[in-house]
């Protein structure tokens, strides 16, 4: 993991969170907005996804959970992508939703390639249910040696290059393939 703030308060946030018979769900998000609002607003989706991940639940119920947290406290211009998933390491599959977040990239380790893991999906706090259900995908990845998945939010994809261009996602996608599952910290 490699986390950097934009400023002194981000609305980017990522957690691990341990869950019953040793799965491990995993939850990536961007809050609109910088600044202490963003803050705010990130620091109640983090803990809305951790409490509703503890018991256990698919993603789509989780995720639709947290939407139903959070849909009410919100303003109008403000939403939340967001990845949740579940990695469940004696099978080696990862089962995810997207909320309007960033694709994630799968690096295969036997061939080095890289690909989005394209899936349908809207923001968190756009949509009331049954209509936010209805517009997200459960995910699956089977996951062989070597494989690694990446989480990144839009403040890599949107990061200026050398060069004062877009990193953007071929970018990504080819310094995903460059290094592979290195370190995050070191690419």
């Amino acid at each position: 993991v490699y986390f950097r703030a934009c400023e002194q308060v981000s609305g980017d946030f990522y957690d691990f969170i341990p869950l019953p018979g040793g799965s491990i769900g995993i939850v990536m998000g961007d809050i609109s907005g910088h600044g202490v609002d963003a803050g705010i607003v990130m620091g109640m989706a983090k803990k809305a996804f951790s409490l509703r991940a503890q018991t256990g639940a698919d993603p789509v119920t989780v995720a639709a959970q947290v939407n139903a947290d959070i849909h009410p406290e919100l303003e109008t211009a403000t939403f939340i992508t967001a990845i949740y998933g579940v990695l469940d390491p004696r099978e080696h599959i990862f089962r995810f939703v997207r909320c309007g977040h960033t694709f994630p990239v799968l690096f295969h380790g036997s061939t080095g390639a890289v690909e989005d893991v394209a899936s349908d999906g809207v923001v968190l706090g756009s949509l009331r249910d049954p209509m936010f259900t209805n517009k997200i995908q459960l995910k699956q990845i089977a996951l062989a040696p070597g494989d690694c998945v990446a989480f990144f939010t839009d403040g890599i994809t949107e990061a200026m290059t050398e060069d004062a261009e877009e990193f953007g996602p071929d970018l990504t996608k080819e310094t995903i393939a460059r290094h592979g599952p290195t370190s995050a910290r070191g690419v």
